[in-house]
């Protein structure tokens, strides 16, 4: 606004000198002084290009929008199952994004989150060395955690059986219903996301971990990620 408001003042000043010029112009006639004149040529041209200049449309502003508001956001869950990403080696030991699942879940004040199965991916590249720290870091919250490691990371059944397996015998044992638990796909390998995914179906709630809000102010939020069951009829 401030800059189409400046070029809307110099506009003006060079009409008013463009008139003033014209005007001398038409009294001079012919015998019209050539500096006259090329000051003339040269102020209808800048005047023609400001005026096309304001005539262009101003860009709307960008009314800001979060990617997930509250209301697409699970609620707090006592329990938390999640794939554990390898992390970052130089920004981060720990996977960054897993950690926010659990302070999520966790909450600010009423400590939520009490049970929590951290899968992790074996061999060289790994998640295990971060799902350690990872249950290091929910027992300082008073957070009951185990690793649970999957061998092979791009074994959709393997992930799959896994969660089916916790489903049936872990979380009985813990005092959670299966509506008591939520379970976190965002990291990992995409195997290990399809093999979690197809276990919970329609029945068990899911999350996904996005990025809201304005940059730098950017935090990570979890996506409620619901599948409606489907019967084919005919």
């Amino acid at each position: 606004m401030q800059h189409r408001q400046h070029t809307e003042t110099i506009l003006a000043r060079k009409r008013q000198r463009l008139w003033k010029l014209e005007e001398r112009q038409a009294t001079y006639g012919l015998e019209t002084p050539v500096h006259i004149e090329l000051e003339i040529d040269q102020l209808r041209v800048e005047v023609a290009e400001l005026e096309r200049t304001l005539a262009k449309p101003a860009p709307l502003a960008r009314a800001y929008q979060e990617l997930v508001p509250p209301d697409r956001r699970p609620a707090l869950h006592p329990g938390l199952i999640v794939i554990i990403g390898p992390g970052r080696e130089r920004a981060s030991p720990l996977d960054p994004v897993a950690l926010a699942a659990i302070e999520y879940h966790r909450g600010s004040k009423s400590a939520t989150l009490r049970h929590c199965w951290l899968l992790a991916s074996g061999g060289e590249r790994g998640s295990l060395d971060v799902a350690t720290q990872l249950k290091q870091r929910c027992a300082e919250y008073g957070i009951a955690a185990a690793v649970w490691l999957v061998d092979d990371a791009f074994s959709v059944q393997e992930t799959y059986d896994l969660v089916q397996w916790l489903f049936a015998n872990e979380v009985p044992p813990s005092g959670l219903a299966d509506r008591d638990v939520i379970c976190d796909f965002t990291g990992g390998t995409k195997p290990m996301s399809a093999g979690m995914i197809l276990a919970c179906g329609a029945q068990r709630a899911m999350q996904y971990m996005t990025l809201s809000g304005q940059a730098p102010n950017l935090v990570a939020v979890p996506l409620l990620v619901q599948f409606a069951a489907r019967s084919d009829s005919g």
